[in-house]
């Protein structure tokens, strides 16, 4: 790392000082470790003034850094430990620039920029950290389009068998509705009650899905990354489309049923 990285890339210095001028080759080696790091090897205690070997070379930790995000954005901190390049070069280097506008406008700039410093400079890859982020997302989030296809699909699916069961539970019915008819009952109460039952059913299947719902959630909770696996919007949008889907099955057969003859619906098998 070189002097202004932690700036560039907003990883905060809680304790200690960022890499500045001094850090030069031939200077005392210094370093500055993460949050993580300082938590796992001096537990409670600060870790700055703290003398370590690294590759056979004593040094000194100057800093303490922020946990960041290394490998992937689901990943628990992890102990990391930043040199300064001139105290410890290597074959590759990573240039990260801080933008104030559209960052996408600035990659020809700043690859002249590298250019100018070092005219046999080869730039493998130039990107912003947008498309950075996107691309180690795209594996995510092409699995969360699949599971929400197969989620649509079994919303559908659920659909469909509640709908087929409860116009079956209201079509057993029609005698007695042909009774209750005879018997001079109003077509609209005998529609409320038909739907009545329709609804017991759902509610009924409704709470044993929340609940089975809310406990899968809390499982998945730790593969989740910016995402509430107790998402409101998730445990309403499913319970009022199958409402809906149980108020039609049971409000079509009910009212077919109602607009026949009590005699013919008395003799129903």
């Amino acid at each position: 790392m070189s002097e202004g990285f932690f700036d560039a890339a907003a990883v905060r210095i809680v304790d200690g000082r960022p890499f500045d001028a001094t850090d030069v080759p031939g200077g005392n080696p210094v370093a500055i470790v993460s949050e993580a790091f300082a938590r796992k090897f001096w537990p409670g205690q600060s870790a700055i003034g703290r003398t370590m070997r690294v590759r056979e070379t004593e040094v000194t930790v100057i800093g303490v850094a922020g946990d960041s995000k290394i490998r992937a954005l689901g990943e628990d901190p992890v102990p990391f430990l930043y040199q300064p390049y001139a105290q410890a070069p290597t074959g590759g280097m990573t240039l990260v620039a801080r933008t104030q506008g559209g960052a996408d406008a600035l990659i020809g700039a700043v690859m002249a920029a590298a250019r100018r410093l070092d005219p046999d400079v080869v730039v493998v890859e130039a990107k912003t950290m947008e498309r950075h982020l996107a691309a180690s997302l795209l594996p995510h989030r092409l699995g969360a389009w699949v599971i929400s296809a197969f989620g649509i699909l079994a919303l559908v699916l659920a659909s469909i068998g509640l709908f087929g069961v409860v116009s079956y539970a209201v079509s057993t019915r029609e005698r007695e509705v042909g009774i209750r008819m005879a018997m001079g009952a109003d077509a609209g109460r005998v529609v409320r009650l038909m739907m009545r039952g329709g609804l017991q059913l759902m509610a009924i299947g409704a709470a044993l899905g929340l609940a089975l719902s809310a406990a899968a959630a809390r499982v998945l909770s730790g593969v989740l990354y910016g995402v509430n696996a107790m998402d409101p919007l998730a445990f309403v949008v499913a319970p009022l489309v199958l409402l809906g889907v149980a108020l039609a099955a049971a409000w079509i057969p009910a009212r077919r049923v109602t607009r026949i003859s009590p005699v013919r619906a008395i003799r129903a098998e």
